[in-house]
C-alpha cells in the first residue's frame, strides 16, 4: 500500500500545475448526469485538491521556491477549492499561498476578501480577524461577534443566526418548524430573489402572510457571509435574511438553487418550487403554497388579484428587450456545443483567435466552463481570460453574444461598436 501511495504521489508531482488546475476544476457531472449536491461538490473538490497537491507544496518554504506562475496557479487552485470546501486544511493552504503571493505583489484586492470570507463562512471568526490584522492596508470589514443561543428541547427546531448591527453581531436563535412556514432559500446576490422580496412585500394579499410565516434563509458560504446578509437586510427589511447553521437539519434538498420556495408543516415539505417566475404567475405560485397550508382561502381570492403584476415585470417594462435579444441571438457566432468544438478545433490548427494566447490547459478549462441553455450560451468562466488583453476579452465575449453583458466589467465599454451600443441600450432599455 505504501508503495502504491508513493507511486500515485510521484505521478501527480510529474504533472505541472497548469494541468493539475484543469483536473481540479473539471466538471463533476456528465451531459446526462445530475448536478451534484453542495455536499457532494465539496467532497469532490476536497479529494481532488488533496490528491493533486501535497501539504508540503503549500508549505511556506516550498512556496517561496516556486515561480510566480506556479504561485499564481496554486492560489487559483486553493481559491477554487475554498469556494466549495471550507475545511480547515483548505483554508490553511489558501492563507499560506495568499501570504506568499502578497510578498510578490501577485494578489488582487478581491483575493484578500475571499480569504476573509472563507473564514467567516466556516464560522472561524478568530482566523478572519487574523487575516484582517495581517493586511491592514486592505481595509477589510470588522469581524462580528457571535452570541450563542441557550440550548433547546423543542422538536424540529433549527438554529439560525440573525444579523445584528451597531455593534455587529450574529445572534443565535432556535426556530421551530412544527408550525406552518414558508422557507425561502436565497442568496443576496440573486437578482430573482431581490425581485421576489420587493414584489411579495408590496402585495396586499400576500404581504401579511409573508410577515407572519416566511423565513428568508441562506446557507453558509462565501456568498452568504455576515456583511452580504447585512447588505440585503438593509435594502429589504421586510424580508430579513438569516443564516442557517447546519443545512442538513433543514427539510431542503440543498441550498444551491436560488430562490427556492419551500412550504413546510410539522417539519415536512408540503409544496416546493424553485425559481421566481415574476408577474402574476410568481404571486399565484406563492398563493397556492399558502393555500396548501390552509393559510389562504383561494375561493375568496379574486381571480384578477395578481394581474396588476404583469404590467410591472422586467419584460413588460422593457418593450425593446425581446427584439434586441433576438437580434443578438441571430448575430452570435457560437451558440451550441458543436459550434464551440468546431471553433476550438480550428484554433488548435493555428486559426487566428484570442484564445490562441491561452495555454492548452487554459483552453481546456475554458471549454469545460462554457454552459449552454437551449441554443445559447448561458455563461462561461472568465478566470483564465484575465490573462488576455481587454480587446481580446471583448473578442471572446463577442463569440457568445456576451459582450453586451460584460462591457464595463471585463473590458471597457468603448470597445463596443456603435451598433453594439445601440443594441445594448435596447436590451436594457437605457441610454448612453
Amino acid at each position: 500500500m505504501a508503495l502504491l501511495l508513493a507511486l500515485a504521489a510521484s505521478v501527480t508531482a510529474a504533472l505541472d500545475d497548469d494541468r493539475r488546475l484543469t483536473l481540479l476544476t473539471e466538471r463533476f457531472e456528465g451531459a446526462d448526469s445530475p448536478v451534484p449536491t453542495l455536499a457532494e461538490q465539496a467532497e469532490t473538490y476536497g479529494r481532488r485538491f488533496r490528491d493533486l497537491w501535497s501539504d508540503n507544496e503549500y508549505a511556506p518554504a516550498e512556496l517561496a521556491k516556486a515561480s510566480n506562475e506556479v504561485v499564481s496557479l496554486r492560489l487559483r487552485a486553493a481559491r477554487s477549492t475554498a469556494f466549495a470546501n471550507n475545511e480547515p486544511w483548505v483554508r490553511q493552504r489558501l492563507e499560506q499561498v495568499v501570504a506568499e503571493a502578497h510578498e510578490r505583489d501577485l494578489v488582487q484586492s478581491s483575493e484578500y476578501r475571499r480569504l476573509f470570507d472563507a473564514h467567516l463562512a466556516a464560522g472561524d471568526l478568530t482566523a478572519a480577524e487574523r487575516v484582517r490584522q495581517r493586511y491592514p492596508e486592505i481595509e477589510l470589514p470588522n469581524v462580528p461577534e457571535r452570541i450563542e443561543p441557550p440550548m433547546t428541547d423543542t422538536e424540529a427546531a433549527v438554529l439560525v443566526w440573525r444579523i445584528k448591527e451597531d455593534p455587529e453581531r450574529l445572534v443565535g436563535e432556535w426556530i421551530s418548524l412544527n408550525h406552518p412556514r414558508l422557507l425561502i432559500v436565497s442568496t443576496p446576490g440573486c437578482g430573482f430573489s431581490r425581485q421576489a422580496a420587493k414584489v411579495l412585500s408590496e402585495d396586499e394579499t400576500l404581504a401579511p402572510l409573508m410577515d407572519k410565516y416566511a423565513l428568508w434563509i441562506a446557507g453558509p458560504s462565501t456568498s452568504n457571509t455576515f456583511h452580504r446578509l447585512a447588505w440585503w437586510n438593509e435594502r429589504f427589511p421586510s424580508a430579513e435574511k438569516m443564516l442557517a447553521d447546519d443545512v442538513s437539519a433543514w427539510p431542503v434538498a440543498d441550498f444551491f438553487h436560488s430562490p427556492q420556495f419551500v412550504f413546510v408543516e410539522n417539519g415536512q415539505v408540503t409544496v416546493q418550487h424553485s425559481g421566481w417566475l415574476g408577474g402574476s404567475e410568481g404571486l399565484l405560485t406563492v398563493a397556492n403554497g399558502f393555500a396548501e397550508l390552509g393559510l389562504l382561502d383561494k375561493q375568496r381570492l379574486d381571480e384578477t388579484a395578481f394581474v396588476y403584476a404583469d404590467e410591472t415585470t422586467p419584460q413588460a417594462a422593457c418593450p425593446t428587450r425581446a427584439s434586441a435579444m433576438e437580434r443578438i441571438r441571430q448575430a452570435t457566432p457560437i451558440s451550441t456545443p458543436e459550434a464551440l468544438d468546431h471553433y476550438l478545433a480550428k484554433v488548435e490548427q493555428g486559426a487566428d483567435s484570442p484564445l490562441a494566447a491561452l495555454s492548452i490547459e487554459a483552453r481546456k478549462r475554458f471549454r469545460d466552463g462554457v454552459l449552454f441553455a437551449g441554443n445559447r450560451v448561458a455563461g462561461f468562466r472568465t478566470d483564465d481570460l484575465m490573462a488576455l488583453e481587454p480587446e481580446q476579452r471583448y473578442q471572446v465575449a463577442a463569440l457568445f453574444g456576451h459582450q453586451y453583458l460584460l462591457a464595463g466589467r471585463q473590458f471597457p465599454e468603448t470597445l463596443l461598436s456603435e451598433e453594439e451600443r445601440e443594441l445594448r441600450n435596447q436590451f436594457f432599455c437605457s441610454e448612453d
